[in-house]
């Protein structure tokens, strides 16, 4: 999942945010780049989102990467699902900004929306499913309850 992060945000890299008309997605109409990565929403800080979006990334291929998934140390699977709730209300303020306030949609940010949706769904997935630290599954000892 981190891969398909990692190969969409490319296209709307930090370059792109000083150069629009590199986008490959139309600039007029409800889908436009133009609008939304050159908007004030398009920077947090004073630092782009996109670029933010590849330190998260980053972050989250390290934290899911398979020695990170086999690691019984508890702060990674805790940092594991911070970032992937992180992430997930991020991208919910952003297509909340595209919406509502910018009033148009970019075709790689809802491309990488969609990947990191998916990374949080599989991330709590999987910490839901694993075994606790007695060794029983959080489904299994709900199930088991009713």
């Amino acid at each position: 999942m981190t891969g398909c992060g990692w190969r969409v945000r490319p296209g709307q890299g930090p370059a792109r945010h000083d150069r629009p008309d590199v986008l490959a997605c139309a600039s007029t109409g409800v889908v436009n780049c133009e609008r939304v990565t050159t908007s004030a929403q398009s920077e947090l800080l004073g630092v782009p989102v996109a670029l933010l979006g590849l330190g998260w990334f980053l972050a989250m291929t390290a934290l899911c990467s398979p020695w990170a998934w086999r690691s019984s140390v508890p702060w990674i699977r805790t940092a594991r699902l911070a970032g992937a709730v992180a992430g997930m209300v991020f991208v919910l303020w952003l297509v909340y900004a595209e919406l509502f306030v910018i009033r148009a949609i970019c075709l790689w940010c809802t491309a990488v929306h969609v990947c990191t949706l998916g990374l949080f769904v599989t991330i709590l997935w999987h910490t839901a499913a694993s075994p606790t630290v007695t060794g029983h599954s959080r489904l299994k000892s709900e199930s088991s309850r009713r």
